[in-house]
């Protein structure tokens, strides 16, 4: 009897499997086939109307829905990749100013230097004009001296003091020292004047 009872029991299980859930799948797998061949959206309809239902709504996403996480998710892949290129750019800036900075330093340095050496020219400048206006006043010492005692002294100089001094002489003055000194000397004197 034992086994009669197990058969009956299952008999009913496998009596609605048989006769109720395959039709059933059978004929909702048919209508979703040919709705789906004339045009009909089932996917889109299902998911509408399951997102109706308490309970199934949670676990269904609406096509409203994934479009806007699809957005989402594009915004926020956009922002990303705005961030990063914000930071690329913002380095970018850090690198010019480091350049304008260095090239800043290297103007004053240049504009120092250029001060510097324009002191520097124009203290030699000034050293060049004080000896020449020392050797205009020997000139013009000269000048009043009688020709001998110039001779005798412009014998004594070295030539090129000589010749710096005679340079700053007027022609006439310069030919009477010149005649009064030693003629070797005073040829000397005159080549190198010249020259």
């Amino acid at each position: 009897m034992s086994n009669r009872q197990t058969e009956n029991k299952t008999n009913p299980v496998l009596w609605f499997l048989f006769a109720i859930v395959i039709p059933l799948t059978l004929v909702v797998s048919l209508t979703l086939f040919i709705l789906s061949l004339s045009g009909v959206d089932v996917t889109g309809w299902t998911k509408d109307k399951l997102s109706h239902v308490p309970v199934i709504s949670s676990f269904v996403t609406t096509t409203e829905e994934q479009d806007l996480e699809e957005k989402v998710e594009k915004s926020e892949s956009k922002a990303a990749e705005q961030t990063s290129e914000i930071e690329t750019l913002n380095q970018t800036i850090d690198d010019l100013e480091g350049q304008i900075k260095q090239l800043e330093d290297e103007i004053l340095k240049l504009e120092n230097k250029e001060k510097n050496d324009l002191t520097a020219i124009e203290n030699v400048e000034a050293e060049e004009e004080q000896r020449k206006q020392k050797y205009k006043n020997m000139a013009a010492s000269f000048k009043k001296m009688d020709k001998s005692q110039a001779a005798a002294i412009f014998e004594q100089l070295a030539d090129d003091t000589a010749i710096k001094i005679l340079s700053e002489m007027s022609n006439d003055v310069r030919g009477h020292v010149l005649e009064g000194m030693n003629p070797e000397k005073a040829a000397k004197l005159a080549e190198v004047f010249v020259e």
